[in-house]
């Protein structure tokens, strides 16, 4: 067998074990999914999960780090002229959309059978970018009013929970204008925080029934 095949067919078993998990979830809630349940939904033995992943945890670990990966990678550098608080933030649309992309597996990882552990190490993946492109955006010898950390984190948390509401709800609102009513909303504070002021435009985002 060619080592595309074989590439080919751990990508499949793989693919299909974290398929079976995310259809288990809310039919039995994470913790009381044994090892057993997702090889049978599956289709395949329990030696093959072992070869792949130490066990459920590190299943669903390696899950939301693919994820994660797939969403840093399509991110760009933060562009000072772009930034505006009426306007639709360009990471946050890239991250909308990856979310839209796959609703149904952040649906079930933030609902109320998922993963806390997850919608942690999404937080803490969303506030280490955010950190990043604070300080990089932040004006040399500016005043800050907040630690960048807590800047970031508190953005993190305020996206964590809008785009919960938004999965719950089947996302009533496009990516680009739901990045818009998040920028009117955490964008001044945020950005107040590092000493940056952002120039202002009318809001002029169409409502949810638009």
């Amino acid at each position: 067998m060619t080592d595309k095949k074989l590439d080919r067919r751990v990508q499949r078993t793989r693919q299909a074990l974290k398929d079976a998990l995310i259809r288990l979830i809310p039919e039995q809630g994470y913790e009381s999914i044994t090892v057993a349940d997702i090889t049978s939904a599956a289709n395949v033995n329990r030696a093959t999960l072992y070869m792949h992943y130490r066990d459920k945890n590190d299943l669903l670990l390696r899950m939301i780090d693919d994820e994660l990966a797939a969403f840093a990678s399509e991110l760009e550098p933060p562009d000072p002229s772009k930034l505006n608080n009426a306007q639709p933030s360009e990471p946050l649309v890239v991250a909308l959309r990856h979310i839209a992309g796959r609703a149904d597996f952040y649906r079930v990882m933030f609902g109320s059978q998922g993963v806390a552990a997850v919608a942690v190490q999404v937080r803490h993946t969303l506030a280490a970018i955010s950190t990043q492109r604070l300080q990089y955006l932040m004006p040399q010898g500016s005043g800050q009013s907040a630690p960048v950390e807590i800047s970031a984190h508190f953005a993190a948390g305020a996206l964590i929970g809008v785009i919960s509401w938004w999965l719950e709800n089947d996302q009533p609102v496009p990516p680009e204008h739901l990045s818009r009513y998040l920028m009117g909303l955490i964008a001044p504070a945020m950005y107040a925080s590092i000493g940056l002021t952002l120039p202002q435009r009318p809001p002029d985002a169409p409502s949810s029934g638009d």
